[in-house]
């Protein structure tokens, strides 16, 4: 069943009609837009333990560890903060990446550029802070996915977004197109 309701059939359904279409399609860059992060998705070595130093005794290390792949701060060589990189958004020129936070997404410190094979900072993120704070709504998600329910609640810190994650629809499908 297609999370955006029973108007949507699923890309799967155009190949039993479109198979070369379809077949070329699931390659693109398009089609794979958003990804689920993992080892076979991202395209830096995910073994090589990168670092990324922001001063001389504070980095992020990209690492793999049992439960996935993480980005982790450093100060002083003390892990003071880390997240497992959860989606993975862009395939050509840079992969960024965000965790999930019960039902909200971040965006992580680095990115990976294709064209110099090379971690470094997220766009627009600071090369001398490290944050793991920006947060990345609804909106994003509507250009680099098919779906993603979201609710608007009341909270004391006013009106907060929350994202549905079982009704992520990775990058853009057939029918989104």
């Amino acid at each position: 069943n297609d999370t955006r309701g029973p108007a949507f059939a699923g890309s799967s359904q155009c190949r039993q009609c479109h198979q070369p279409i379809y077949d070329a399609y699931i390659r693109s860059a398009h089609y794979n837009t958003t990804q689920p992060a993992s080892t076979k998705n991202i395209l830096a070595h995910p073994d090589s333990n990168s670092r990324f130093f922001y001063n001389d005794s504070t980095y992020v290390l990209v690492q793999k560890r049992d439960s996935g792949l993480y980005q982790s701060a450093y100060v002083h060589g003390k892990e003071i903060e880390s997240h497992r990189m959860d989606i993975l958004f862009g395939v050509q020129h840079a992969q960024t990446f965000l965790y999930w936070n019960n039902d909200k997404t971040f965006e992580l410190p680095l990115s990976y550029y294709t064209g110099v094979q090379q971690w470094g900072t997220s766009p627009g993120f600071s090369a001398t802070n490290i944050n793991f704070r920006r947060f990345i709504g609804a909106n994003c998600f509507e250009c680099h996915s098919s779906n993603i329910n979201k609710q608007l609640t009341a909270s004391t810190a006013g009106i907060e977004e929350v994202l549905d994650k079982n009704s992520l629809i990775y990058g853009i499908d057939c029918e989104r197109c």
